[in-house]
């Protein structure tokens, strides 16, 4: 949806519209227009996915920066804020600190962080709890939640666990090989 498929991966039909325009085959500069700003990801793996040599707060920044915010005080205020929102505890520590120094449930909050920080229409979660433990799971489970509805932003979430899948979506898509084996209301699979 946002241009994220490697070399050896294409689409073979259809369309990716927003908000009626079909962006399936935009190119990577085009796109950048409108990642983390219209449509956001939380990936997979919190332990891969942030950059071991930016701190946390020049790494929540860098999404603000991108788009427009230039003075450093304002990014790094709306930074204390975003980590605050997203749940961590002695948010001026995390600022200043690198992904090392944290859990694997505080590193997935400073992806949501990220992801939320412009407000997106959507937000595309890949198994954003695969690598954690049942109980940091549901908690980050819930904060989405809570940002779908605080924000009215859409959630599309990726997962392998039928269980999450039934209790989090209004609606399931069940895929195999990349082809829909079947489909509708959360309450009726």
């Amino acid at each position: 949806m946002i241009g994220l498929l490697p070399d050896n991966g294409k689409i073979e039909r259809g369309a990716i519209r927003l908000n009626g325009t079909d962006i399936a085959h935009w190119a990577d500069r085009r796109l950048d227009n409108i990642r983390g700003k219209s449509i956001s990801l939380v990936p997979q793996d919190p332990g891969t996915s942030l950059n071991p040599v930016l701190t946390i707060g020049a790494r929540v920044a860098e999404i603000l920066r991108l788009h427009g915010i230039r003075d450093g005080k304002e990014r790094r205020q709306r930074v204390i804020e975003l980590l605050v929102r997203v749940g961590l505890d002695q948010p001026e520590l995390r600022y200043g600190q690198y992904p090392h120094e944290l859990s694997g449930g505080m590193k997935q909050r400073v992806l949501i962080a990220i992801a939320i920080a412009l407000r997106p229409a959507l937000l595309i979660a890949d198994e954003p709890t695969s690598a954690l433990d049942v109980t940091v799971q549901r908690r980050i489970l819930d904060l989405i939640d809570e940002l779908r509805a605080e924000f009215g932003t859409s959630v599309l979430l990726v997962t392998h666990d039928l269980g999450v899948a039934a209790d989090r979506a209004d609606r399931i898509i069940v895929l195999k090989q990349g082809r829909v084996q079947e489909q509708g209301p959360a309450r009726q699979c």
